[in-house]
């Protein structure tokens, strides 16, 4: 089999969940390759071998560094490390490569955690200006409203993706 479709096939069985059998049939391919490195990074992150999935990702990376998914699939991995500031540094390097959405969500996500709620807010609505209809940024930027007390701005994002704000003695709840 050439390596193209090593890589298909391999992709397949990570479709049904046959990590193993994946990572096997990729481990067969001698030569250095970033998408055979990418995938297996990210197997190794499904199976939490959290140190095998950095070093296949940095292989990946220093073989193509123009992969925003490889910077965002590191970057979730220092998070599941609790290096909160390697995971900034990754998610802002695939934002640089192409405005990455899925990044810069997790970003807003993660500093809206840190309590850096202005940054936060910036990533929000930097997702919104490429996509409007964003349901994760506009809940994210619904709850931080919430958070600034600007009630009406929170409830309507919220409202825009179908939610609902229910009040009760313990505070908001939002209702998808």
């Amino acid at each position: 089999m050439d390596l193209n479709e090593i890589i298909n096939k391999s992709l397949k069985l990570i479709n049904n969940k046959n990590f193993s059998e994946a990572l096997d049939l990729l481990n067969q391919i001698s030569v250095k390759d970033h998408q055979v490195f990418f995938i297996k990074g990210s197997i190794y992150i499904l199976l939490n071998n959290l140190d095998l999935a950095e070093e296949n990702l940095k292989n990946s990376i220093s073989l193509n560094s123009k992969n925003p998914s490889a910077f965002h699939n590191l970057a979730n991995l220092y998070i599941k490390k609790n290096n909160l500031e390697l995971a900034k540094e990754n998610f802002l390097s695939a934002i640089k490569i192409n405005n990455n959405i899925p990044s810069l969500c997790e970003l807003a996500f993660l500093l809206t955690k840190e309590g850096n709620f202005f940054e936060a807010e910036k990533y929000y609505k930097k997702v919104l200006e490429i996509d409007n209809s964003n349901k994760n940024a506009k809940l994210g930027l619904g709850h931080l409203y919430l958070k600034f007390n600007r009630f009406q701005q929170g409830h309507n994002l919220i409202k825009s993706i179908n939610g609902v704000l229910r009040f009760n003695d313990s505070g908001f709840k939002i209702v998808l």
